[in-house]
């Protein structure tokens, strides 16, 4: 009877355990997920690093870049040439030279006699001396890429300009080269807000007179 007593105690006291887990919940407190905080100031993004070229392909660019810096410092000295060229040819200086370049860029490939031969050109076409022809050069470079057509514009624009305001050409070409806007434009065409400005200059209006 004892034996059977504690046996039963025994299993009694198993179950009141596995009762007592099994009915025991497990109270875990679980926190619902919040991301981290941002960092404060500018965002830093980190670049990836560049592939690395191989000693081959590193040497073959270095010898590319080094053609590149000669070709250029070679251009570089062939412009410095042609723009001292046509500074001599013009008398002009190289500053001067510089924004006829600008310009008209196809100056650079025109020697000095062939400059001279085109100032001569617009010479004779528009029937002044060469000196007067060669100032109007300087102010509108498109003399001397399209010499013929703007001189004979250039001529055909101070023949209306004498025979409207009554002015002898060379008092005209003298208001054109003291005035460069005038002849400014990208074609040789002298227009009648130019003709205007030419008549006032010719004879100021609203004088003071003392």
């Amino acid at each position: 009877m004892s034996l059977t007593l504690r046996k039963q105690q025994y299993t009694s006291g198993r179950h009141s355990q596995c009762d007592r887990q099994i009915c025991k919940p497990n109270l875990r407190l679980v926190l619902p997920y919040r991301p981290a905080p941002a960092p404060k100031g500018p965002c830093v993004r980190t670049a990836a690093a560049p592939n690395t070229p191989s000693s081959g392909g590193s040497a073959l660019d270095i010898r590319q870049l080094s053609d590149i810096i000669t070709s250029q410092a070679l251009e570089s000295e062939e412009k410095q040439h042609s723009l001292a060229e046509l500074a001599g040819a013009l008398g002009e200086s190289v500053g001067s030279v510089k924004l006829m370049v600008f310009r008209q860029k196809a100056l650079l490939g025109l020697g000095a006699e062939e400059v001279r031969q085109r100032v001569q050109q617009v010479a004779e076409v528009v029937e002044v001396p060469y000196e007067k022809a060669r100032q109007m050069c300087v102010i509108q470079p498109s003399l001397l890429t399209d010499t013929q057509r703007q001189a004979e514009a250039l001529r055909q624009g101070l023949r209306i300009i004498c025979h409207d305001l009554r002015a002898e050409k060379e008092e005209i070409v003298e208001l054109l080269i003291s005035n460069p806007s005038l002849l400014h434009g990208r074609q040789m065409r002298l227009s009648a807000a130019d003709m205007a400005h030419l008549a006032l200059l010719r004879e100021p209006r609203g004088r003071i007179v003392d």
